[in-house]
């Protein structure tokens, strides 16, 4: 792991930031090389997914995996670029495992969970899928979803088939425009690949921009976890469109607040999203070309950088796992994700979306107070991890536990 510079830092956030930084270190690219099945061309979503039966690799998980070693260095000597960096092997087995997923409809769908699974899990696996071979130099075996049901192959979705249906959908789980308002937006930012492609994205930001409380910037009630994964959620469809979103101060001012309040985090996820949340409203601030407002809100985050950290690092280390690694929930990984199985139950171990998070969300941190260069890994991590991929042996999977 290299040694970052931490100079122009207050030694009040120095001191922050290498509480933090304890929790990780070179044993999380180590672990997702043994994540990494060449007999299958993918990543595993832990390591119960990976030792018992009932689980195969997955494309969510082969993505976010390449993803955090690209954005923590680990191919720098590539560009960040993994179609590059990676053995032909190893990207011919990626792509042929990912188009291998892809049905006559245009969408991803894993044989472990068949293709009856709920529209959020289809939504992500569509974009997972698309970007992975995207970014490997592919393309899909078929023509995607959307390509489908814009040249009417394929009819689109019940909730997307007219403006009139869309709009009844958003409106039609009272709860979901207060209480839980984030997983609203979670299932449209799924889904805004398929939106797009029905034309429904200048609907969905009707929608946003009518239900986003102007006092601080949030969806749903009050300021709190929920609130600000809607904002997140948001902020990437916002992005996803080169939009800019309403109110960025008072929302900024609100992922302030629950970073530092005493509230209990749920999941990870909760604890990284108002950091995701601010870094992308000061990008769209900034790309939109107000570079005073994004000084501004830079400056903000800033001044109570100290606290930020270490609040965060506080609220982390519930999570963390073995070989510096995170878990979804806390001291446990999530069995499930998006109503899936993807690993065991009550399994005190890490998963790749929480890692991939976690780290992910430390580089944000590192880039919204100054740090310049926020990559852990270099080139010699690369050929270490490289080296232990080469060592995989099969091994045979063992029975589910009862539990």
């Amino acid at each position: 792991m290299k040694k970052l510079d931490f100079s122009g830092q207050s030694s009040e956030c120095v001191g922050a930031i290498r509480d933090l930084f304890d929790m990780y270190g070179d044993g999380m690219y180590k672990w997702l090389a043994c994540l990494y099945d060449p007999s299958v061309g993918g990543f595993y979503y832990s390591n119960s997914a990976r030792d018992y039966e009932g689980f195969l690799p997955d494309v969510e998980s082969t993505a976010q995996a390449l993803y955090a070693m690209g954005n923590h260095g680990l191919f720098e000597k590539y560009g960040g670029n993994y179609k590059d960096a990676l053995p032909e092997a190893m990207r011919l087995g990626i792509i042929d495992f990912t188009r291998s997923l892809q049905a006559e409809d245009g969408y991803f769908y894993h044989p472990q969970w068949g293709s009856e699974i709920p529209r959020m899990r289809r939504g992500r696996d569509l974009s997972w899928g698309i970007d992975l071979l995207k970014n490997l130099g592919s393309e899909p075996k078929y023509p995607t979803a959307q390509e489908q049901i814009k040249s009417g192959k394929i009819s689109a979705p019940a909730h997307l088939a007219s403006k009139e249906a869309f709009i009844e959908h958003l409106y039609s789980r009272p709860e979901y425009l207060t209480k839980y308002a984030n997983h609203l937006i979670h299932e449209m930012n799924a889904q805004q690949i398929e939106i797009k492609g029905v034309g429904l994205l200048p609907t969905l930001f009707e929608f946003l921009e009518r239900e986003q409380h102007p006092e601080t910037g949030l969806w749903g009630d009050g300021i709190n976890y929920n609130a600000v994964t809607a904002l997140m959620k948001a902020t990437l469809i916002y992005k996803f469109d080169k939009r800019i979103i309403n109110y960025p101060t008072v929302a900024l001012d609100s992922c302030i607040d629950v970073v530092l309040s005493d509230e209990l985090a749920g999941r990870l996820v909760d604890i990284t999203n108002p950091w995701v949340a601010m870094i992308n409203l000061v990008d769209m601030v900034r790309h939109a070309g107000d570079g005073t407002l994004a000084e501004s809100l830079l400056a903000r985050i800033k001044a109570a950088a100290p606290a930020l950290i270490r609040s965060t690092a506080e609220k982390l280390a519930i999570y963390s796992q073995p070989s510096q690694t995170f878990s979804f929930l806390p001291e446990y990984t999530n069995p499930v994700s998006q109503n899936v199985p993807v690993a065991l139950k009550n399994e005190r171990e890490g998963d790749v979306n929480a890692t991939a998070i976690s780290y992910n969300g430390v580089r944000r941190i590192l880039t919204l107070i100054g740090v310049e260069d926020t990559q852990m890994y270099g080139d010699d991590e690369y050929r270490d991890f490289l080296r232990i991929v080469s060592e995989w042996k099969p091994k045979e999977k063992k029975p589910q536990p009862e539990r």
